[in-house]
């Protein structure tokens, strides 16, 4: 993951200065870290979680009863890790994305531009700002606990079930 990062990184500040004059590319250089944080984070979490792919993860009832005599499910599995994939990239956008936005601004540009004590401390509660609003945001718009209609799991948890809907822990 931090292999794929910085080829990443490397690659797109290479294509960067070959394409773009010196101070666009030195601009747009403060949104490189978007792109590397979200490939690291996705594919850490795959190589991690990649396993469920092949033995499922348990379904639950709404109480989070574990249905179907502990049987697994691969494809709760699929959208559990693909849904933890994305919300990783999503938590991104606020940590990355906004203080390069932020610190790009004229007033603060120019203001922090030739105080590199200031620079620092604006750079920092930024940056804290961002990630203490964006985990939650990231963590209410993509809950732990997801449902999936029945149907659309394998067939053998329909036979031990009559709910419609069930449950699983999508991990964070």
């Amino acid at each position: 993951a931090v292999s794929a990062s910085l080829l990443l990184t490397f690659g797109i500040i290479q294509a960067l200065n070959v394409y773009l004059d010196a101070d666009t590319a030195e601009l747009l250089t403060k949104f490189v870290a978007f792109p590397a944080s979200s490939v690291a984070a996705t594919l850490n979490c795959y190589m991690m979680r990649r396993n469920e792919l092949e033995t499922g993860i348990p379904i639950m009832d709404d109480h989070g009863e574990v249905l179907a005599s502990g049987l697994r499910s691969r494809a709760a599995a699929k959208r559990a890790v693909y849904s933890t994939l994305l919300s990783r990239a999503t938590l991104a956008i606020p940590c990355f994305l906004i203080p390069a936005v932020l610190t790009s601004t004229w007033p603060l540009y120019f203001y922090c531009s030739g105080h590199n004590a200031i620079s620092l401390y604006v750079s920092t509660l930024v940056g804290m700002l961002s990630f203490g609003l964006g985990l939650p945001a990231t963590i209410a718009i993509s809950p732990r606990v997801s449902s999936i209609d029945i149907l659309d799991l394998e067939p053998e948890f329909a036979e031990h079930t009559t709910l419609d809907v069930v449950y699983y822990n999508k991990g964070l």
